[in-house]
């Protein structure tokens, strides 16, 4: 709305309220977002928020945004490629290594108390002075302390299950009840020598209970109070969760993100299909990403590290066998080995994640040394339990980065350097076809594709700020044009031009070519991703558990993704690409019945692709046979 349609509104009626302007920007939003605006030059305003999304929690669909920046995608994505059928043994390994069994909610619950504690005790009793002076207004409620309304309102925090509510006047939203009545509930279960009537006021003012009888100066009171609430909850989640409990659970590492729950190991494919669905009927211009500046590793990293939740056995002996070999390398402090086991086993996760794809040479080697410093420091510290960024341990810090060093030298002496290459070479390959399969997964589900600066070849980057080193653009353009030139020039052999990317999957121009060349097809077929229907497709046979495919339909326009899953519990050798017959055998993809398609064409091989009559299937061994992934378009 411009300011002078806002103007006229105000002059029209001279008792308009900001309700009847939040109408009139939302029904123009509305009409910006849908076309149907007469005029070319009143273009779509695309706005998206930084929302964070827990996993039972849903964007408002009263909410005037074309969607969130994509973290809800990202641990959707992410958590696909996650065997969780085998999380008990992923459990076992975990409490074996650190000798103990770690309850993730209870972690979350104490570093949200410390966190209240220490980093934002001030807000907090600011906002316990503020309802103090609430209580102070009613007879009932008067004779609760000020002490007392703190450590109730600390306990209900500690106990709130998402970042923040969004309750706007007396606008409450049936969901902001629940998790306000969420969080009451497990206060008291939490505090029986409490009384219940406090939570019970805690929850009146947070919910407007018996607001119809109190003064207009008492309204406004209670309103400042919940605003101030609301908005203290969201850092408090951030700086306790991703920031403090992320840094001391260490099962698996590579579900431990921004947006993502530790505690839920995997994503079935119906999830994955019914999140892309939701998106597609509520947000379809949503943004997906899998790598951001925020993001705890990239993914990369993250597909890597995934592979270990298919191979828990393997994994068990390598860091049983890694942690007695390492023990000389130890420092004894007060009595303790440095590192402690926790740390030790973040440790040998991070290094699986970001080992170079090629060994450092004597150059490189001191530079990544380095960073894995400089991440373990800054995990250690965010995770406050033997150092923090306020009160340093200088000691036990200096203890591990000794710790590293010794490791990570090089020599014949050095078997854990050996053993632990060797098995980083194993796993790295079914960590390439992750990542191939996220990125094609991100670029084709309904929603925009958001692709962080510098992921466009293999990066094997951390948190910040490793994740903000220098992009070395003049290789990714230079990689780019020789692509694009090879497959313009290699048109009739474009089948075994993808033969060698797959051969030569380490240099990371595959996952190039597979960027670019899915986004110059989503730019000639827009209406197909702006507005296609998202259908997911079963399959059948041999490898069904294996395949995430889905089709994308608008009139006579069709497309078919198809990317491999879970592929290091499949074959017996590591290295083996997930090709063909001998991998895929008899699994197809089931094509919804009647559609009358012609043939598709592969995008990256350039392969016509048949659909076999009656029953309208796709083998995927037809469909995967020179290349990791597929994206057909069909020929008309």
């Amino acid at each position: 709305m411009c300011r002078v349609e806002f103007q006229q509104l105000c002059h029209d009626d001279e008792a308009v309220t900001w309700n009847d302007v939040e109408v009139q920007l939302r029904h123009r939003f509305n009409e910006l977002r849908d076309g149907r605006l007469p005029s070319p030059l009143l273009r779509s305003l695309y706005l998206v928020v930084e929302k964070i999304l827990e996993r039972t929690e849903e964007l408002p669909d009263d909410w005037p945004v074309h969607g969130t920046t994509g973290y809800e995608f990202l641990n959707c994505v992410n958590g696909l490629f996650v065997d969780n059928t085998r999380t008990g043994e992923l459990d076992a390994v975990y409490a074996k290594f650190i000798g103990q069994k770690l309850d993730f909610e209870e972690m979350v619950y104490e570093a949200k108390r410390l966190i209240l504690k220490v980093s934002m005790s001030s807000e907090l009793h600011v906002l316990g002075h503020q309802l103090d002076r609430i209580s102070e207004r009613n007879r009932w409620t008067r004779d609760f302390t000020r002490h007392g309304l703190i450590q109730a309102l600390r306990e209900v925090i500690a106990c709130f299950p998402v970042y923040r509510t969004y309750t706007v006047a007396r606008r409450i939203l049936s969901r902001d009840q629940g998790y306000v009545q969420q969080a009451i509930t497990k206060a008291k279960l939490r505090n029986p020598a409490v009384s219940g009537e406090v939570f019970d006021f805690i929850r009146s003012v947070l919910l407007h209970v018996g607001d119809e009888s109190i003064t207009e100066d008492e309204w406004t009171q209670r309103q400042e109070f919940v605003g101030r609430f609301q908005q203290f909850t969201g850092p408090m989640m951030a700086k306790s969760v991703e920031d403090t409990a992320f840094y001391r659970f260490h099962r698996l590492i590579s579900v431990n993100e921004v947006g993502g729950d530790p505690e839920r190991v995997g994503v079935s494919l119906q999830e994955f299909h019914q999140q892309n669905l939701e998106r597609q009927r509520h947000h379809p211009l949503g943004m997906l990403t899998t790598s951001t500046h925020d993001t705890k590793r990239s993914e990369d990293v993250r597909a890597r590290i995934n592979v270990l939740s298919e191979i828990p056995t393997e994994w068990k002996n390598a860091v049983m066998r890694w942690a007695r070999w390492n023990q000389n390398a130890k420092q004894a402090l007060d009595g303790s080995a440095v590192p402690s086991r926790n740390d030790e086993y973040l440790l040998y996760q991070i290094l699986v994640g970001a080992w170079p794809l090629r060994s450092p040479d004597r150059n490189e080697l001191p530079q990544f040394i380095r960073r894995i410093q400089e991440y373990m420091l800054k995990a250690v510290r965010e995770a406050k339990q033997v150092s923090s960024w306020i009160a340093p341990n200088a000691a036990y810090e200096h203890a591990l980065n000794r710790f590293i060093e010794t490791i990570l030298k090089e020599g014949h002496q050095n078997r854990f350097r050996r053993d632990f290459e060797l098995f980083v070479r194993r796993v790295s390959p079914a960590g390439l076809w992750n990542s191939l399969s996220q990125t094609l997964l991100k670029l084709t589900s309904p929603g925009v594709p958001d692709i962080y600066q510098g992921t466009e070849l293999w990066d094997f980057s951390l948190v910040d700020p490793d994740n903000r080193r220098t992009v070395d653009y003049a290789t990714r353009l230079e990689s780019l044009r020789d692509l694009l030139a090879n497959a313009k020039d290699q048109q009739k052999e474009r089948t075994g031009f993808a033969r060698q990317l797959v051969a030569d999957s380490y240099d990371g121009r595959i996952k190039l070519f597979t960027i670019a060349q899915t986004l110059r097809a989503r730019q000639k077929h827009s209406k197909l991703f702006k507005a296609g229907e998202y259908i997911p497709l079963e399959a059948v046979g041999n490898g069904r558990d294996h395949i995430c495919a889905f089709a994308r339909r608008h009139g006579k326009q069709w497309s078919v993704t198809a990317v491999p899953r879970l592929v290091a519990s499949r074959v017996r050798n590591w290295e083996e690409a997930p090709l063909g017959p001998d991998f895929w055998r008899d699994t197809k993809l089931v094509l919804p019945r009647g559609i009358a398609i012609p043939p598709f064409r592969n995008v990256f091989t350039g392969e016509r692709v048949t659909v076999s009559v009656p029953v309208e299937n796709l083998l995927v061994a037809e469909v995967l046979h020179n290349f990791p992934v597929a994206f057909l378009i069909n020929e008309e």
